[in-house]
């Protein structure tokens, strides 16, 4: 399935299965996105994840009925920042490392949102992602795993 990150309104013109929601008060909810979909005349729901980083999170989204969380970040993540240095005019990176919260708190979440899929996000790599699923974890969403080769992470189910 393909969901858009945050844009119901985007997903729709892509003819997209669905939409990411990002955590934060300031985000749509599950419902306003079908709403939307179904005002747009789509007869299938959309399929809804949403992020969540905490347990109050995860027990908040669990109200609006999504059809998974995404948690994250599991294990450290390191995030860049792409700007642009006035003095050179050259592109310089900038990364900063956000800490992770670790497989407990995850099993926690997993826990808290029975009978809703969590899925960890966030340093998922290919000697941690099968900890993840002991954690309670109904599969795992990763980036760093994904930029390793194939032979790194296909044996994972």
């Amino acid at each position: 399935r393909l969901l858009v990150n945050g844009r119901p309104d985007v997903a729709l013109a892509a003819g997209a299965d669905g939409v990411h929601l990002p955590a934060g008060h300031e985000a749509l909810t599950p419902e306003e996105v079908r709403k939307i979909f179904l005002a747009a005349g789509r007869a299938q729901p959309p399929a809804i994840s949403v992020s969540c980083h905490t347990l109050a999170e995860v027990e908040a989204a669990c109200k609006q009925s999504p059809d998974c969380i995404l948690f994250a970040p599991v294990f450290e993540k390191v995030v860049g920042e792409q700007e642009i240095a006035a003095t050179t005019k050259q592109n310089s990176t900038r990364t900063r490392v956000l800490p992770g919260t670790g497989l407990a708190l995850l099993e926690q979440a997993c826990r808290a949102a029975a009978p809703v899929p969590v899925f960890a996000l966030g340093g998922v790599t290919a000697e941690n992602a099968e900890a993840c699923l002991r954690a309670g974890a109904a599969g795992i969403a990763a980036i760093r795993l994904l930029q390793q080769p194939a032979s790194v992470w296909r044996h994972l189910t």
